[in-house]
């Protein structure tokens, strides 16, 4: 089998294209029919890049000229809100909470505003001190197995903390 049959081909456009053998067809000095389908490939994901391009570029200029969001992106319409409150009711959530959720959303959605999370503090803390004690079983597990291997190497790297913590004697 050969290796660049199976190999892929990403262009300028980002997207990949496989290649394939090709068989050549009957062309001026042997070429022709396979750098024929080539260019056609490449001219085809060329322009189908350029669409997309042209669709995005279409999407943004619909949005600014209206001033914002039309009635269609609306992301608060009844059939989503509808179809949301199904959701929520299979995972459980009382029509109460799902108004809460309706309401807050809304008023993130109009003011840009995102509530602050404060669980990352609690997190930070939290793998803080697990680091900590895992640290600290390794040098004690270094320094049980190894007679001192630990102590050891933290005298010869830290001398003057480890005068401070008394693990030297003074002389």
């Amino acid at each position: 089998r050969d290796l660049a049959q199976g190999a892929t081909k990403v262009d300028g456009t980002g997207l990949r294209r496989r290649k394939k053998k090709k068989k050549k067809k009957g062309g001026e000095n042997g070429e022709g029919g396979a750098a024929a389908e080539a260019d056609n490939d490449d001219k085809a994901l060329a322009k189908i890049a350029k669409t997309l391009e042209g669709e995005e570029g279409d999407e943004a200029s619909k949005s600014s000229s209206s001033g914002g969001l039309g009635e269609d992106d609306d992301p608060f319409n009844d059939e989503i809100i509808n179809k949301t409150k199904q959701l929520a009711s299979a995972f459980g959530l009382s029509s109460e909470q799902f108004e809460k959720a309706v309401t807050d959303a809304k008023e993130q959605y109009k003011t840009g505003e995102v509530p602050q999370d404060d669980s990352g503090v609690l997190t930070f803390w939290a793998n803080s001190i697990i680091l900590t004690f895992l640290f600290g079983g390794l040098a004690w597990a270094i320094n049980h197995d190894y007679n001192g291997a630990f102590t050891k190497w933290f005298i010869q790297m830290f001398p003057n903390e480890a005068g401070t913590l008394g693990l030297i004697g003074s002389d």
